[in-house]
């Protein structure tokens, strides 16, 4: 017989991001970063190895950065490796790291059958960069004490990001709209704009929806505000823990949709059973009506909607009756008595994971009261807002605000975002700049006239009217 004797850990290669990455989130919405590479075990003499058992991970950050601990990656059989690393939720002192953004080192080390471990070294370490934070876009100056703009003005202050600012947007959002979203319960945005698990809740109830895998839908597609989710029809929904029983107080729902097809039955929004019974909030029927099952019986739109067109659904109850709205016109009413039911929602498919919908869905939303008829026109007219391109140029923002023909009237609240080149873009939280009234449209003229032949003399009368705000 003859003894092996095996005393060296085996190699190790790690793969990082190159430069800069943006971590992502999983279903419980922690930051992870996904590393790689690989890992052999040398010979021992003319023997093979006895082969690696084992890869972990270290991430530690400079400053107050830090890592999770050593992780264990995943290994295959040929001797490649991959990790999603969880990134910590405190830092050094403590404190909560909302978007991880620094330099990190990440270490690796393998462990072989035999308990050697990798020895440290070059080729065991990577150092880069992540960048989870959006620019930081000062609000203007020019700004700050004025209450009333009535001329063309330009605005604008410094912006600064981690990594590259790719652009600065301005929206002008109308008096009437800026409650559109006040006492939401759930807002779902369906703004993100990398693969994901996790989809943020912007309202301060924080039910976010989750997914995992396959199931969860394509981000970053053309929306009607911003950008939209597109599910497949083939097993894609996203998931919300219980938001409202029905049957226990006045409520609203309400989202963006856009179905690739009319013929069979889209799910835009369903509630399962929980210990309760699960009801249809909103479904486009295989004829293209919108119905709501809620109360165990169907409310039907009388509009019918059409493919490939996005259109806005919204359902109120204020505890007797059930109303429904398409682009924020009331199409139909009825009393009605709920079922209770504290069920997860679903979002694209039916309560038996059976059905799923096809198309992009955009703004979702739900109210913890009955939004009055002038509310969901508000909601509606809020999905349709836009944005414009501020001047960027050496660190700093510019936008000169119109006036003339294409001046703006009346009362506005604006917001200002910025965007950088990983896809981070200023949370909804941090974008409103000022509000006040802006006055920069020249008044509106009509010149009238009406010609009078009933008499011997014929005589016309002139009329000049100016309107302004």
């Amino acid at each position: 017989w003859h003894t092996i004797l095996d005393n060296t850990g085996p190699a190790v290669t790690v793969n990082g991001p190159v430069r800069v990455a943006r971590p992502n989130r999983n279903s419980q919405g922690r930051w992870r970063v996904t590393v790689s590479g690989t890992a052999s075990d040398p010979a021992a003499g003319d023997q093979p190895g006895s082969g690696v058992a084992m890869v972990e991970v270290l991430l530690q950050g400079t400053d107050q950065l830090q890592g999770l601990g050593w992780q264990s990656a995943t290994l295959n059989s040929d001797g490649a490796w991959r990790l999603d690393y969880m990134l910590p939720v405190f830092d050094k002192q403590g404190a909560a790291v909302a978007n991880p953004s620094g330099l990190y080192t990440a270490t690796v080390r393998a462990t072989d059958v035999v308990s050697n471990v990798t020895v440290a070294g070059a080729s065991s370490a990577n150092t880069f960069a992540l960048d989870a934070a959006a620019p930081v876009v000062a609000p203007s100056n020019s700004l700050a004490s004025v209450q009333v703009i009535t001329t063309s003005m330009e605005i604008g202050g410094p912006v600064s990001d981690e990594d590259a600012v790719q652009a600065v947007e301005i929206n002008f959002t109308p008096g009437e709209q800026m409650g559109a979203l006040a006492g939401s319960v759930l807002h779902l945005a369906m703004d993100e704009n990398q693969a994901t698990e996790y989809f943020r809740d912007q309202a301060a109830a924080n039910h976010n929806a989750t997914c995992s895998g396959a199931q969860c839908p394509t981000v970053g597609q053309p929306g009607q505000r911003d950008l939209a989710v597109r599910f497949d029809g083939a097993g894609q929904y996203l998931a919300v823990p219980s938001v409202i029983n029905p049957a226990a107080t006045p409520f609203s729902a309400a989202a963006w949709f856009k179905v690739d097809a009319v013929g069979e039955v889209q799910y835009i929004l369903q509630q399962s059973d929980g210990t309760g019974i699960g009801r249809t909030w909103l479904a486009v029927e295989t004829d293209g009506v919108v119905r709501s099952f809620l109360g165990g019986s169907a409310l039907a739109s009388t509009t019918k909607v059409s493919a490939d067109t996005w259109t806005h659904a919204a359902i109120t109850y204020d505890g007797v009756t059930l109303k429904l709205y398409l682009d924020g016109m009331l199409e139909a009413s009825a009393a009605k008595t709920l079922e209770a039911s504290d069920g997860a929602l679903f979002i694209g498919a039916d309560k038996g994971l059976k059905e799923f919908y096809t198309g992009a869905i955009d703004e979702l939303t739900i109210h913890d009261r009955a939004l009055a008829d002038y509310e969901v026109a508000n909601l509606y007219a809020y999905g349709q807002g836009v944005w414009q391109a501020a001047t960027l140029s050496n660190g700093a923002w510019s936008y000169t605000i119109p006036a003339g023909d294409n001046g703006i009237e009346g009362i506005y609240q604006i917001n200002v975002r910025g965007k950088d080149a990983l896809g981070n873009v200023t949370q909804a939280g941090g974008q409103r700049a000022w509000r006040g009234e802006i006055d920069t449209k020249a008044p509106s003229v009509q010149f009238l006239f009406q010609t009078d032949t009933s008499g011997q003399v014929p005589t016309t009368r002139y009329e000049c009217r100016a309107a302004d705000v």
